[in-house]
């Protein structure tokens, strides 16, 4: 069904407002896509804190015409995912539905003032969640505190070893 021209304004006033909001976008076509699968991406993205988003491609060229995003000119149906900062989850949830499948694909990217193809928005999928290198980190870090523990503790065993060895030299 048709919008009318204050429907489109509305939609667009909010597109303007998400641009700012969210820092990381990613452009992808849904051509051939399910909905069941579309409706699952936008449940796991918005339990991540991101929002999905199908709009006309000329509503966002409107709302950021400053940007020259030359992977909208394609002939398919378009999908923003908007994230509040730039790492890789939203782009493998994306991935793991896009995998196998003819049809839907990646366009590309933005984060802030850069534009991203789809290669690079590929190769940023590759990188680790921010979860998984919290918990890297956190591994580094407790890691040379459990072997000062095990040398203290080793130390403490020599110890009493040395304590009973001298008690049984007494004994005798």
């Amino acid at each position: 069904m048709a919008k009318t021209k204050k429907e489109k304004t509305k939609i667009l006033e909010q597109l303007k407002k998400d641009f700012e909001k969210f820092k990381f976008l990613i452009f992808f076509s849904i051509f051939k896509m399910e909905t069941k699968a579309l409706e699952n991406l936008r449940k796991k993205l918005k339990k991540e804190g991101c929002k999905l988003q199908l709009v006309k491609k000329t509503l966002i060229k409107k709302a950021i015409p400053q940007k020259n995003l030359n992977f909208l000119e394609e002939k398919t149906p378009v999908a923003i995912i908007f994230s509040p900062k730039l790492f890789s989850l939203p782009i493998k949830f994306l991935d793991e539905i896009l995998e196998n499948k003819e049809g839907p694909k990646i366009l590309g990217g933005v984060f802030g003032e850069r534009i991203f193809s789809e290669k690079e928005i590929l190769q940023i999928s590759q990188l680790p969640s921010e979860k998984e290198l919290l918990g890297k980190l956190v591994f580094v870090l407790s890691s040379p505190l459990q072997k000062i523990s095990l040398i203290f503790n080793q130390i403490l065993l020599k110890l009493i070893f040395v304590l009973e060895q001298i008690k049984g030299q007494k004994e005798r």
